[in-house]
């Protein structure tokens, strides 16, 4: 009879088994209209595709609806062994300010539904809730454990063999069979054999759409039984994680993003300081350890020409000084004419008349005639230093043209009365280009992949977020698109669109308010200074305290990581199921010291 109760199962489990399990490893091809076609940065057509994060909201939506309905049941039937909610209060706090910031935003279907290849609006975020208060109401400790770290394990088994896969240049998603799985028929006869057009890249990324999304979901599973492998006394299943986990993190620094590697060493040394007596009896052990993982990380970044160790070299040379200043400052397109800064210097270049539009007229800062110094038949201005550049004209069947030649770009201009000058750019729209508020890392915009060039221009958005945000997913149409200078040199192309702001804390700052990114981070620091009190007296023979340390970790590796990655469908849902059964754990643990107390 006792072993049949160690053994039960909580049926009610079995939502956060799938979203555990296989909600990562959903993907299907979508063609959709993304609703971005009425803004001047985007294609007129508006189509767009997606892969790896629509059908993944979509099921995570209809399970969190599931458990919508499972939960209030199972609260009025369990209503005599309910847990503590009072340290949700932040939580409650957080999701207001997304609710009025989705109710008020100027965006609002893209902000319930999301678009364009992320797709977490509203819903999916409050399918986040749903599932996080699920997990922490329904777990039941002494029976869910083995059933969550069985998940865990089929996840990280499946991620490593399709990760593998990719190093070694056989993707199971170009296998013809899985294709005719994740398409449509009518995909299929389309694009079949061709999807790398959609999402090609050199490092691994598993079923989960980018290299640094893959990172982020390896280091929280690094991050989990890492504890495991230390507090486990079978020394079968030892050597079984030991082997899992150098499979993860050869899978791991294949995805060559830094973040991940950093949130592991951060949760790695938050394990080492919990666990530092038990850790000291095993010195051997853990030299063997980091000797073992240096080796594995040499090994791949020879395969990979040490792409790994240049991009930590660039890292750290970016904080010792300013990088290279770029010869185009900025171009203002005005009423009347179209600023031109170039290495500090001004011109402001115009027709001569509006209308026929067949003659340059060219003036200094100071608005003095700059006109006898222009060659009509080089398109020279000689004025230093704009005797670089090549000023021509051009017309269509629509409008004439004012052609900047800088630094080997050509950059169309032209006029209207309404508007008055405006770039045309390469999607054949009209945009006007305006100096952009811009703070800090200046001249270390190429910090962490470029990504304090998003930063710099995201931090001024937030003075317009301090209460309520732009609305959920919303990113991309408040981020100014239209600095094409500042794209030019930190993008990969001029007309890169931004689509999220690469750090979770901003991203939230921005779409759903400041007041809600301070709520959110007052819910974890209370869950962090509760876990720590209730693993004061840690114990490597408890299930509970060592299951409660590990999902600590694997929550303090994806707050890491998410210092330079957004919150996206591929890695959240773990990091709120896993938060919630976290919470359970010091309830339980809670409640037991509670009764040694007594």
């Amino acid at each position: 009879m006792a072993k049949e109760k160690k053994h039960s199962t909580n049926d009610l489990l079995f939502p956060i088994i799938f979203i555990l399990s296989l909600l990562p490893f959903i993907t299907r091809l979508l063609i959709y209209d993304c609703s971005l076609s009425s803004y001047s940065w985007f294609p007129k057509n508006g189509i767009s595709s997606d892969f790896f994060t629509y059908y993944k909201g979509y099921t995570l939506i209809i399970i969190a609806v599931l458990c919508a309905f499972i939960l209030p049941v199972y609260l009025l039937v369990k209503s005599g062994s309910r847990k503590q909610i009072k340290q949700f209060i932040p939580l409650l706090i957080y999701f207001v300010f997304v609710s009025l910031s989705t109710i008020f935003s100027d965006y609002r279907s893209i902000a319930l539904s999301g678009t364009n290849g992320h797709f977490e609006g509203f819903y999916v975020l409050l399918a986040y809730m749903i599932l996080f208060l699920y997990s922490y109401f329904i777990s039941d400790m002494k029976k869910d454990i083995r059933w969550i770290l069985i998940s865990l394990v089929f996840t990280s088994v499946g991620m490593c063999v399709i990760g593998f896969c990719q190093i070694f240049q056989q993707d199971p998603i170009q296998w013809d069979f899985v294709q005719k799985l994740v398409m449509s028929a009518d995909n299929y006869n389309n694009y079949a054999g061709s999807l790398r057009t959609f999402f090609t890249t050199n490092a691994v990324s598993l079923t989960l759409a980018n290299p640094n999304y893959a990172s982020t979901f390896l280091a929280m599973l690094i991050s989990f039984f890492s504890v495991y492998l230390i507090c486990v006394p079978d020394k079968k299943k030892k050597i079984a994680l030991a082997g899992l986990l150098l499979g993860l993190f050869s899978i791991l620094f294949m995805t060559l993003s830094r973040g991940g590697l950093l949130a592991v060493i951060v949760s790695l040394l938050v394990l080492l300081f919990i666990l530092r007596k038990e850790l000291l009896r095993r010195k051997k052990g853990l030299l063997v350890s980091i000797l073992l993982l240096f080796v594995i990380y040499l090994l791949f970044d020879v395969v990979n020409s040490f792409q790994y160790t240049r991009k930590i070299v660039a890292t750290l040379q970016s904080f010792k000084g300013t990088t290279k200043e770029e010869n185009l400052g900025q171009i203002i397109t005005g009423t009347d004419s179209i600023s031109l800064t170039y290495q500090h210097e001004t011109v402001n270049v115009s027709f001569q008349n509006t209308s026929p539009q067949t003659t340059l007229h060219f003036e200094d800062a100071k608005h003095n005639s700059q006109d006898a110094y222009f060659d009509t038949t080089t398109g020279k201005l000689d004025v230093t230093p704009f005797d670089k550049l090549t000023f021509a004209l051009s017309k269509d069947a629509t409008a004439s043209f004012i052609n900047i030649s800088i630094d080997g770009t050509v950059w169309p201009f032209c006029y209207t009365k309404v508007d008055g000058y405006q770039y045309y750019n390469y999607f054949e729209r009209l945009e006007k280009l305006e100096k952009i508020p811009a703070i800090g890392f200046k001249g270390h915009e190429n910090l962490a992949s470029n990504r304090a060039y998003i930063w710099s221009r995201t931090f001024p958005l937030l003075k317009d977020s301090i209460l309520i945000g732009s609305g959920p997913d919303t990113f991309p149409i408040v981020f100014p698109q239209n600095d094409r200078v500042g794209k030019l040199y930190n993008c990969k192309y001029v007309y890169s669109i931004v689509e999220k702001a690469h750090s979770l804390y901003l991203q939230i700052a921005t779409q759903t308010g400041v007041l809600s990114l301070l709520a959110f981070l007052v819910f974890y620091g209370i869950y962090l200074v509760q876990t720590l009190r209730v693993l004061k007296d840690f114990s490597t023979n408890s299930p509970l305290h060592v299951f409660a340390l590990a999902c600590l970790l694997l929550t303090i590796s994806y707050m890491t990581s998410s210092l330079f990655n957004d919150s996206v469908i591929q890695t959240s849902p773990m990091f709120w199921v896993m938060l919630g059964l976290g919470f359970s754990a010091n309830a339980e643990l809670g409640k037991n010291e509670f009764v040694k107390t007594k």
